[in-house]
């Protein structure tokens, strides 16, 4: 049997879909930490139930969809990882949430994402 012959092909990671409480909140944060923006949003019953967010530079777009149960289940699980450049892009990256005033979200980021130099 040929198994490489019978698994899919596969181009990358369409999108992630992650639990959250609020997503208007967390697509701030997505906003003003990465650089996402939104790209699609949905309405269900007149609550805002997900947002999608798209990353001007690629890589796979973000879906935040509310799910407080799911979301407090996962605090402190890492869903995924990003890389980055270099040191120099995470420490640029750093500074620039430091001079926003948002030292420990700079902190958290700088831990969490690793550079590839």
């Amino acid at each position: 049997m040929n198994v490489e012959a019978d698994i899919p092909s596969l181009v990358g990671v369409h999108h992630l879909k992650l639990p959250v409480r609020d997503p208007a909140r967390s697509e701030a944060w997505y906003g003003r930490t990465l650089g996402y923006r939104r790209a699609a949003e949905f309405i269900e019953q007149g609550v805002l139930r997900e947002v999608v967010l798209s990353h001007p530079a690629g890589g796979p777009d973000l879906a935040l969809r509310l799910a407080p149960d799911r979301a407090e289940a996962a605090v402190g699980f890492d869903y995924f990882a990003i890389a980055v450049p270099d040191s120099a892009a995470i420490e640029a990256l750093a500074a620039s949430r430091d001079a926003d005033g948002q030292q420990g979200e700079a902190a958290e980021l700088a831990h969490a994402l690793p550079a590839r130099d």
